[in-house]
């Protein structure tokens, strides 16, 4: 058994569920994923997201950033497809610091904050 109680292979299967599902999202979004990536890769080779990310950034504010210019996916689970898409292809780190969220729907509940990874 895992710290969590679950038995292993229910963690296992736990986690694939997890992975098919965020690529449901992936796939029904696959044009507006592909666009926000290309964005975030200029947001974060541009001097103002350097110069925005010296505290961190959320993807809250990744979603502030780019939704003027990209418009929204169909379904807000894209939202964190994308951040998990930016992580794998090295656009975003964790910093393992945590922040509260500022859109009001959201409740101040707490947000990862990230970083940049991408040399100019």
């Amino acid at each position: 058994m895992r710290a969590t109680g679950l038995p292993l292979l229910d963690a296992i299967a736990a986690d694939q569920a997890l992975e098919e599902a965020l690529s449901r999202v992936k796939d029904n979004n696959e044009q507006w994923m592909a666009l926000a990536l290309v964005q975030l890769r200029q947001f974060a080779l541009s001097h103002d997201a350097w110069a925005n990310t010296e505290h961190g950034i959320t993807g809250e504010d990744i979603r502030f950033m780019l939704l003027p210019h990209i418009g929204h996916p169909t379904t807000p689970k894209a939202w964190g497809a994308l951040i998990g898409a930016a992580i794998k292809k090295e656009i975003i780190e964790a910093t393992g610091a945590y922040r509260k969220m500022k859109d009001v729907r959201s409740h101040s509940r707490k947000t990862p904050v990230y970083r940049f990874v991408i040399a100019t």
